[in-house]
C-alpha cells in the first residue's frame, strides 16, 4: 500500500504537469478537420502551440478568442461568438472544440448558453460541430482535460443524437465488427497505430476515438499548410460508434467515457489500466479473441517470447532497479504491472491530480512507498529520502537527473529534448519488450562497469568456502 500524500502548498513551484486545457486540445488535435478554439487570453494559445510544436516537431492548429482584462469585464460573451465566426469562416473547419481557460472560467463565462446563442445568431453554420468543454486550467492535468473532452464528444455526438438515429444503429449492432478504442492521453500516436493493428489483425474494424496517429504520427502531408487538422477520426465515424460491438478504454482516466457510451448505446464494455507487461496483453489477447472469434496470429505468440526473452537479459539491471516516476495517473499506473514483472523496486511518485475517487483508491493500493500530489519540487525533496536508479518522467526532469547522475527515461509530455517522441512505442508485447531494453540501456549507461557480480553464500573471501554457510544451506 502506498502512503499517499495530498498537495498542501498554496502555491505550485517548478510544475511537473501540464494543465487540463491542453489536454482538452490533444484531444481535439486527434479528430480530422478539427479545431481547438480556447475561450482565453492570448498567451494561453501562444504557451500551448509551443509545448505541441516542441513536442512533437509538427504544426498545431490552435486558436484563442483573445480575453483580455478589459474585454473579460466588459463584454465576454462577444468574444467568444467572434472568434467562432471568424474561424468558421477562415478556417472552415468540420469541428470546433471551445476550451475554456482560467479566465474564462474565473469571469465564470456560460459556454453552452453562448453557443446555442451563437447558433440561433448564425444558423449558415449548422453543419459545424462545436463542443464546449470546461477545463480551468488551476484544477486537474492533462490526462483529466483529455478525458473531458472526449466524454463531451461522445456527450454531443452520441448521447445528443436523434431517437431515430439510435434506433437505426441498435438494427446494425448485431453483425457489426467495429470495436470503439478510447486510448488515453498518455499513448503516443505509436501506441495507438499499435493498438489499432491488434484489433485489424483479429479481424475486427477499430474505431479510435481520438486517433492521434493519424493526424501526429509526423508524416508530410500533400498539401502545404492546413489551417485545421488533417487525419485522425472523422465526423463521419460517429454514426458508426453507436452500432458498435464494443467499447474498450484504456487508460483509468478513460473508464468514465467508456462507461457512457456502454449506458446511452447499450454497447459492451471492456476496460485496461494500460496494455504493459504480458498480463495486461494476455488479457487484452482474450478480450479480442472473445469478440471476434479468431485464435491469437502467430505473430504475437512470437513477439510474446520475445517479451519473456528480455526480461530474461534485462533483469541483470532492473532487477531490484529503484524506480521513481512524475507523471499522470495514466502513466504511473502501469508501471506497477511492469514492476510485478520485472522486478523493478518502486521507490516513490509524484503526480499531477488525485481528486477523482478511483483513481486515488488506484494509487493507493499501488507498490510505491510514497506517492505524493505535488510538483518538481516536492520530487527534489523525497529523493533525500529514498535513493533511485531510474527515473520515469516527461523532459522538465532532465535537469534533475543530468544533476544527480540518474538515468531518465522520458515519457509523458513535454519530450522536447528528444525527437521522435510521438514515434515511441510502450503496448503491446513488442512495446514493453523496447521499452523494458530501453530501460535497461539507460540504467547500464550509469553503470558502464556492469551488473555487480553474484557472489555465492559458499564462497567468500577471495576463494575460501564458507563451510558454515554451506553446511546451513545444506540442511
Amino acid at each position: 500500500m502506498a502512503k499517499l500524500i495530498k498537495r498542501k502548498k498554496p502555491m505550485t513551484v517548478d510544475p511537473v504537469k501540464v494543465s487540463q486545457t491542453m489536454g482538452a486540445s490533444l484531444a481535439f488535435l486527434g479528430l480530422d478537420k478539427s479545431i481547438p478554439l480556447l475561450h482565453g487570453n492570448q498567451g494561453c494559445s501562444a504557451y500551448g502551440k509551443i509545448l505541441f510544436i516542441r513536442h512533437f516537431y509538427e504544426p498545431v492548429p490552435l486558436q484563442t478568442t483573445g480575453l483580455d482584462h478589459l474585454a473579460a469585464v466588459m463584454d465576454p460573451d462577444q468574444n467568444l461568438k467572434e472568434g467562432l465566426v471568424t474561424v468558421c469562416e477562415k478556417n472552415k473547419p468540420e469541428i470546433i472544440g471551445v476550451l475554456t481557460t482560467g479566465v474564462s472560467e474565473a469571469e465564470g463565462t456560460d459556454i453552452k448558453r453562448i453557443i446555442k446563442e451563437f447558433r440561433m445568431d448564425y444558423p449558415q453554420y449548422d453543419d459545424v460541430l462545436v463542443i464546449p468543454v470546461c477545463t480551468p486550467d488551476y484544477l486537474g492535468c492533462l490526462e483529466s482535460g483529455y478525458a473531458a473532452a472526449v466524454e463531451a464528444i461522445i456527450d454531443n455526438c452520441i448521447v445528443q443524437s436523434p431517437v431515430e438515429v439510435k434506433e437505426k444503429a441498435k438494427d446494425k449492432k448485431k453483425d457489426s465488427k467495429d470495436l470503439v478504442i478510447l486510448p488515453s492521453a498518455m499513448h503516443t500516436p505509436a501506441d495507438i497505430e499499435t493498438i489499432r493493428l491488434m484489433v485489424e489483425m483479429f479481424g475486427l474494424n477499430p474505431i479510435l476515438l481520438p486517433d492521434l496517429s493519424g493526424s501526429l504520427d509526423g508524416h508530410l502531408a500533400e498539401s502545404r499548410y492546413s489551417p485545421i487538422t488533417y487525419g485522425g477520426s472523422s465526423k463521419g465515424m460517429f454514426e458508426r460508434i453507436a452500432s458498435a460491438c464494443g467499447v474498450v478504454s484504456i487508460g483509468l482516466s478513460m473508464k468514465s467515457a467508456g462507461m457512457l457510451l456502454h449506458q446511452c448505446a447499450g454497447i459492451s464494455f471492456f476496460h485496461f489500466d494500460g496494455l504493459t507487461g504480458i498480463k495486461a496483453n494476455d488479457e487484452f489477447m482474450a478480450m479480442l479473441m472473445k469478440l471476434s472469434g479468431n485464435p491469437v496470429p502467430a505473430m504475437y505468440k512470437r513477439q510474446r517470447q520475445c517479451l519473456r526473452d528480455a526480461y530474461l537479459d534485462a533483469h541483470f539491471y532492473l532487477g531490484q532497479c529503484r524506480l521513481a516516476v512524475a507523471a499522470d495517473p495514466d502513466l504511473l499506473i502501469p508501471l506497477q504491472a511492469l514492476s510485478e514483472e520485472t522486478g523493478l523496486n518502486l521507490q516513490y511518485a509524484v503526480t499531477s491530480d488525485t481528486n477523482n475517487s478511483e483513481i486515488k483508491e488506484k494509487l493507493e493500493g499501488l507498490g510505491y512507498k510514497t506517492i505524493q500530489e505535488g510538483d518538481l519540487e516536492d520530487f527534489r525533496k523525497l529523493s533525500y529520502e529514498y535513493a533511485v536508479d531510474l527515473v520515469v518522467g516527461n523532459s522538465y526532469l532532465a535537469e534533475f537527473c543530468e544533476d544527480q547522475e540518474l538515468a531518465h527515461y522520458r515519457a509523458g509530455y513535454p519530450i522536447y529534448d528528444r525527437m521522435g517522441g510521438s514515434r515511441i512505442c510502450r503496448v503491446g508485447y513488442a512495446g514493453t519488450t523496447d521499452m523494458v531494453l530501453d530501460m535497461a540501456n539507460l540504467v547500464w549507461q550509469q553503470r558502464p562497469e556492469g551488473a555487480d557480480p553474484y557472489t555465492s553464500v559458499f564462497k567468500r573471501n577471495g576463494g575460501a568456502y564458507d563451510t558454515d554457510a554451506a553446511s546451513h544451506a545444506s540442511h
